[in-house]
């Protein structure tokens, strides 16, 4: 069933990635290591979608199956697979767009832009609230309900904004420095991670529950898997699977350079 990742790049595509099977016949008496080897599955390029004018900086999925990416050409477009041509241009940032995501329930996408603002939209391609009140460019935005009422927005202003449709609640102070990125954690509330080394767990109330020192760099992003295991990605190379209750990761996954983008998939793999 999960059989495709979208990524978007510096060459400014987003490409939808899809398993194919290797149909390859060993070519000696079969062993534990060709085995193996013949049972991979390779992932191919299916659809390299090539509009935007900038680097593609952002991707989301819709639970429908609808393709999104968010550019520093400050465009969303909604794509036609049939056609791998953009459907609809989503235009109201004034910056480069740095996060996407999309409801649950498929009808309203999120966005956060260095213009200072957050934004939610239709798939329609209508932009419903525009998030104000940070200082400084937004680097992630999420959904903190069913509806889409409740939205949280990180920024380099070192703050975390809670919205109600357009009107901020409560703002989330701790960190010192850029907020780079929110996930959420069911039944309890969302994490944040920063420039500053740390991840933070929240409850919405704004009581922060846990810090955890989790690099020495900048994280970049974060992920629940669906063991309810954190995942970071830092300047410092890693990839790290961190365990709710402990300080030291469960798992390093070392990278030859900067690892600016990680996800964890709903059958427990990383990105």
């Amino acid at each position: 069933q999960y059989n495709t990742y979208l990524t978007g790049a510096r060459d400014n595509l987003a490409i939808l990635w899809s398993h194919a099977p290797n149909t390859s016949t060993p070519t000696s008496t079969p062993t534990e290591t060709t085995a193996l080897k013949s049972s991979t599955t390779h992932v191919l390029p299916a659809h390299k979608l090539a509009a935007h004018a900038h680097w593609c900086t952002a991707v989301a999925i819709a639970p429908d199956g609808a393709v999104l990416s968010a550019s520093a050409d400050k465009h969303i477009i909604l794509w036609d697979l049939a056609t791998d041509a953009p459907k609809l241009v989503l235009e109201g940032h004034t910056a480069t767009v740095t996060r996407l995501r999309v409801a649950a329930h498929g009808g309203l996408v999120f966005s956060s832009s260095w213009d200072h603002t957050g934004r939610v939209w239709t798939l329609d391609g209508e932009c419903v609230r525009v998030l104000r009140g940070h200082e400084a460019a937004v680097w992630s935005i999420l959904p903190a309900d069913e509806a889409g009422e409740l939205v949280l927005t990180a920024s380099a202003d070192r703050t975390i904004k809670l919205f109600d449709n357009e009107r901020c609640t409560r703002t989330f102070n701790g960190h010192t420095d850029v907020v780079r990125d929110l996930a959420p954690v069911d039944g309890v509330g969302f994490l944040s991670c920063a420039n500053d080394g740390t991840v933070r767990l929240w409850q919405l109330s704004g009581e922060c529950l846990r810090v955890l020192h989790a690099s020495e760099t900048f994280i970049y992003q974060i992920g629940v898997l669906p063991s309810g295991e954190w995942l970071t990605c830092s300047e410092d190379r890693t990839v790290r699977v961190w365990s709710a209750g402990s300080d030291e990761p469960v798992q390093s996954i070392a990278h030859p350079s900067i690892v600016w983008a990680c996800a964890a998939t709903p059958t427990g793999d990383v990105l």
